[in-house]
């Protein structure tokens, strides 16, 4: 019996080269790594690269064509052109493995949205929370620097004397003045320039909550100080908030401020 020329010479090799003689592998057969080398037996490993894209025959078609002398037979190295690999002829894929990986993705995604929440809503009222706790006052033995206000502006109502025009009857003439009285003044307010936002609180101390956070440039009105003179009482009528205290080391005033009158805030409850 003459022996079998087209089996390997070396029975401990799981592997041949392409290139060998007396091959029954067929030539568009390959590892992806290296497509002159497959295995001996069907594996997923074992891809067709005469398909587009490159795919793995499945265990039958392999053992019937691809590792055979069959696989001039094959309809797909017929063809001129490289042709998908119909799906039936596959190798088969674990669900378990697309489904890993779309679970990662979704838990990737989930805590992606999580941090750029985090970072674009809590993250500025805590820098504001920290700068003011931590902010120096005189009683700390320190001071913000002082911010220079610009020029000041002051509204002046007079009022004429109203005189009361006499009647035709022979009565004396009897004129009334009326006493002016000034107008309040008018505190502007601009928060000042900082990288972060500043609270509005629900009274004039850090232990109060916050109520809004405004930000560089917002102008405001005061119509009122605590006994401190550490905190305005101002309001925000485009945010229904219609009483909130800021810290005057976060902004800019135009105006005398000892004409604001000293409110006594709620205790905190």
């Amino acid at each position: 019996m003459q022996p079998n020329m087209n089996l390997p010479t070396d029975p401990s090799s799981s592997f041949k080269s392409a290139a060998a003689p007396f091959t029954h592998t067929c030539p568009h057969l390959g590892l992806m790594d290296d497509r002159a080398t497959v295995t001996l037996f069907p594996t997923e490993d074992n891809l067709c690269f005469h398909c587009k894209p490159p795919a793995a025959p499945n265990a039958a078609y392999q053992t019937r064509y691809c590792l055979s002398m069959n696989f001039d037979d094959c309809a797909l190295k017929q063809q001129e052109a490289p042709g998908k690999l119909p799906a039936a002829s596959r190798w088969p894929v674990d669900p378990a493995v697309p489904r890993a990986a779309w679970l990662h993705t979704a838990g990737a995604l989930g805590i992606s949205l999580l941090l750029a929440f985090f970072f674009i809503l809590w993250l500025p009222g805590i820098i504001s929370d920290l700068m003011t706790t931590f902010a120096p006052t005189p009683v700390s033995g320190g001071n913000w620097p002082t911010l220079t206000p610009s020029a000041t502006s002051e509204l002046i109502a007079t009022q004429l004397p109203v005189t009361i025009t006499p009647s035709p009857f022979p009565t004396a003439t009897k004129t009334v003045t009326s006493v002016p009285t000034p107008a309040p003044q008018l505190i502007k307010l601009t928060v000042a320039e900082m990288d972060f936002g500043v609270n509005c609180r629900a009274g004039p101390d850090t232990s109060y909550a916050s109520l809004i956070v405004v930000y560089t440039g917002d102008e405001l009105e005061a119509f009122g100080r605590d006994e401190t003179d550490q905190f305005f009482a101002v309001r925000i009528p485009n945010q229904g908030i219609s009483e909130c205290w800021l810290m005057r080391t976060f902004v800019n005033v135009e105006g005398d401020t000892d004409t604001l009158p000293i409110l006594t805030p709620a205790p905190t409850p």
